[in-house]
């Protein structure tokens, strides 16, 4: 919306033409055309003879008189109006009615909206105002609004007294709260002027103290309402601050600094300075001044020197998402909270506010929210989200008993999107001294090789944060993973999301000795992922062939795939392209697997048929079972050339060498065997059908060893980890479950918010796991592993 309104006011605005200078300086070119000199492109025939359309005159946009009680913006009424800075922007106090809280709204001054320069000046200082995010010193920006073509930006309310209140009540008597307020208004500073964000009014009434002890700088409108708005004259402004606070503090007479101590005294006259040689060059420099007065007289550091080091850009996407969902923006708002939870996938309001969009804007039945639910209150998780998944549990029950109606039709009382709620305590700064605390005991364990007291403690921590991504966390645990074995894993980590497909994503493989994925959409197309880009893979695609299936041999030399025209084809596992036709069916190819030593290639169709083909020397093999219907899993189990098929007709088949003789027939599943897998050891093998079981197979022997039932809807997909302890199995509920090879029980299950998983493979290394979603998207996710480093 604001970039759209910048256009505007730049067509309005219009361009102005070259200097001579600039003219001059511009390269030689052929003689210009009638619309070049023009400006305007020539009349076609049909247009000769109607008159020029004049662009349309600016018509200034009404400021409003907006009465308490009134509704503005649909969900804002008006409490209250506010006083005017000397930036002379209206502001007034609101309550949001859906939400059910207070904020702020304001218009630009008047003399603004005359123009369409003045206009444009506004909206670009309403979108720096916005890039400030959460910061905890800087009162939050949240959204620009427009009613009747007048901008309104929508801001937090912040609670608390003003400076001015706290020094004529005296309140700032002791130099150690001073200080430590200066402090923090200078990392509020700081951060503003990075993003090239003036304040133009400094005065102790637009400086905030929250009852948490927190400042915050207000006041910032939409107009600087300042003739000198320079970062100097700024530092200026606040060295008046400053002297106002020392003097309420008792560390100076009266119109004088003699009795300041000496870093203190240096700090307020250069902060004061008019000569820009003698004053600060930023609010940083003068922050470490304060917070060398600050040594001197308690000899420690300010608390808050440091600055808050919690990444929040998660939850400012997640609130931005939260603001185009009231706008009824649901496009926009989805990629925000997308990236939202990339950054942060347990961020407790992304988190309900992913599940509440699924099910009132995307139709996802409250059934399949709730079993979300439960995978999303697992231990692991931040405390903060569970109150929040509770009122979402409550109405999803509420919606299945038919007491509440569903949220497509009416949803005035039931949940609302969440916003995060800006920092309002020193808590924040806490927290980030805690976290550099940790930091500092987890390498200090690192480097001196106390690998089971490190593990300890990355575990507390990050357990804590719901095992999210984190650049210290996850490089401490990689450098662990190298020392001890892996034991069973305790939690998922939704590392990476790959997009590209338009079409559920129906195979895909990762292949060996590189950081390549191959993946095929039910559209038929073909996509390589090169993750040497690191968070930008490259990617190649091929369109030749109406691909069905895909499977990459255990070297990683071959890539073959199987097209709905029956063929079956080696690729290039680097460029996509097709190397060469191997064998063929008379139906599409419903699946392919190669031998563990890579040297058969094996393909089932739809017509119940399979064909081996050694690869060496093209010898094939097959047989036909048409009463078996479409042959759906392939696997060899171990490191012989015993095959094992699993078919539509429920039936798994034990295949001799070069399919000679069906050695065993084994009615495994009610309905369709859906999928086959091996473990690493290729003592066991797995399988799951219709029935909506996954049964684990000894290797020799026709009675399942377990029998579970770990979905409520289709399994699409099981797979044996690389830990040979346990396998995952994955469908149409969007879960993906862990479970233990040896016991058959459900260690965990992760969120894979992709409407349905529909195909899974091993990762590019031995402790993750690719997830390929029915909207097109892969996860590639990182198990988090118990490791025992006691018995080294």
């Amino acid at each position: 919306m604001l970039n759209r309104w910048l256009q505007k006011i730049n067509d309005k605005v219009g361009k102005r033409d070259p200097s001579p200078e600039q003219a001059k300086d511009r390269p030689a070119t052929a003689a210009p055309t009638a619309e070049q000199e023009t400006g305007r492109r020539p009349k076609k025939a049909h247009e000769v003879g109607r008159p020029a359309a004049k662009p349309a005159p600016f018509t200034p946009p009404q400021l409003p008189d907006w009465q308490k009680e009134d509704r503005v913006l649909d969900n804002y009424r008006i409490e209250a109006r506010l006083p005017s800075g000397h930036n002379v922007s209206r502001a007034w106090q609101c309550f949001h009615l859906r939400w059910k809280i207070p904020l702020l709204l304001e218009t630009p001054p008047a003399e603004l909206l005359q123009s369409p320069a003045g206009l444009k000046q506004c909206l670009h200082r309403a979108e720096l105002r916005v890039k400030t995010g959460l910061h905890p010193n800087v009162a939050v920006s949240y959204n620009l609004r427009f009613q009747h073509n007048l901008p309104v930006m929508i801001s937090e309310l912040v609670a608390g007294d003003t400076l001015a209140a706290w020094l004529a009540d005296r309140r700032c008597h002791n130099p150690r709260i001073a200080l430590s307020l200066a402090i923090q208004f200078c990392h509020g500073m700081e951060h503003c002027h990075a993003l090239g964000l003036t304040h133009g009014d400094i005065r102790p009434e637009n400086i905030f103290i929250t009852p948490g002890s927190l400042l915050k700088i207000t006041g910032f409108g939409l107009a600087t309402g300042s003739a000198d708005p320079s970062p100097a004259a700024e530092l200026q402004a606040f060295g008046r601050c400053l002297q106002q606070m020392f003097a309420a503090a008792g560390c100076q007479a009266k119109g004088s600094t003699a009795s300041l101590p000496p870093p203190l005294r240096q700090a307020l006259q250069r902060s004061q300075a008019s000569n820009s040689g003698q004053g600060y060059p930023g609010f940083a420099d003068l922050r470490h001044d304060l917070n060398r007065a600050y040594r001197q007289l308690f000899k420690m550091s300010c608390p808050y020197h440091e600055a808050p080091t919690l990444e929040m850009r998660a939850e400012v996407l997640n609130n931005q998402a939260v603001f185009l969902l009231e706008e009824g923006k649901k496009q926009a708002a989805t990629r925000k909270l997308m990236r939202c939870l990339e950054l942060n996938d347990t961020l407790p309001e992304g988190v309900y506010n992913e599940l509440l969009l699924r099910w009132r804007l995307e139709g996802s039945s409250p059934a399949r929210i709730l079993r979300r639910i439960e995978a999303n209150r697992q231990y692991g998780r931040p405390p903060g989200g569970q109150d929040l998944l509770q009122e979402l549990e409550k109405a999803a029950k509420l919606n299945i008993t038919g007491l509440k109606s569903d949220f497509g039709q009416d949803h005035e009382d039931g949940p609302e999107f969440c916003l995060v709620p800006p920092p309002v305590s020193l808590a924040v700064y806490r927290r980030g001294a805690q976290r550099r605390q940790v930091e500092s005991k987890i390498h200090d364990h690192l480097v001196n090789r106390r690998y089971q007291a490190c593990f300890e403690a990355l575990l507390a921590t990050w357990r804590l944060e719901g095992f999210r991504k984190d650049r210290f966390f996850n490089r401490v645990y990689e450098e662990l993973l190298l020392i001890r074995e892996k034991l069973l894993p305790l939690h998922g980590q939704r590392f990476l999301t790959l997009t590209g497909h338009q079409a559920p994503v129906v195979a895909l493989s990762c292949i060996p000795n590189s950081r390549r994925i191959a993946s095929v959409g039910q559209d038929g197309r073909l996509l390589i992922y090169n993750l040497t880009g690191g968070a930008s893979p490259e990617v190649v695609q091929n369109n030749e062939l109406p691909i069905s299936t895909l499977v990459v041999s255990p070297g990683g030399k071959h890539l073959a795939v199987g097209t709905r025209e029956g063929g079956v084809h080696l690729v290039s596992p680097r460029s996509g392209t097709v190397l060469g036709q191997e064998q063929s069916h008379r139906a599409p190819v419903t699946a392919l697997t190669f031998s563990r030593d890579g040297k058969l290639l094996t393909s089932g169709g739809a017509d119940g048929s399979i064909i081996v083909r050694r690869l060496a020397t093209g010898r094939e093999d097959g047989v036909s079972l048409a009463e078996s219907g479409a042959i759906s899993a392939l696997c060899y189990p171990d490191q012989g050339l015993e095959l094992i098929s699993g078919s539509e007709d429920g039936l798994l088949r034990h295949w001799q060498s070069r399919m000679r003789e069906c050695t065993a027939t084994v009615q495994a599943h009610a309905g369709s065997v859906y999928d086959l897998a091996a473990t690493v050891a290729g003592e066991h093998f797995i399988s799951t059908g219709g029935d909506r079981r996954v049964k684990i197979w000894p290797r020799r022997g026709d009675e399942a060893q377990h029998s579970i039932k770990p979905h409520h809807d289709r399994i699409r997909a099981v797979l044996g980890l690389a830990d040979g302890r346990c396998l995952a199995s994955a469908g149409d509920d969007d879960l993906i479950n862990i479970i233990s090879l040896e016991g058959g029980e459900k260690l965990f299950c992760l969120d894979g918010r992709g409407g349905g998983i529909r195909s899974l493979a091993p990762g590019p290394r031995p402790h993750t796991l690719l997830a390929g979603r029915n909207d097109g998207n892969i996860n590639v996710w990182q198990l988090i592993y118990q490791l025992d480093f006691d018995i080294i």
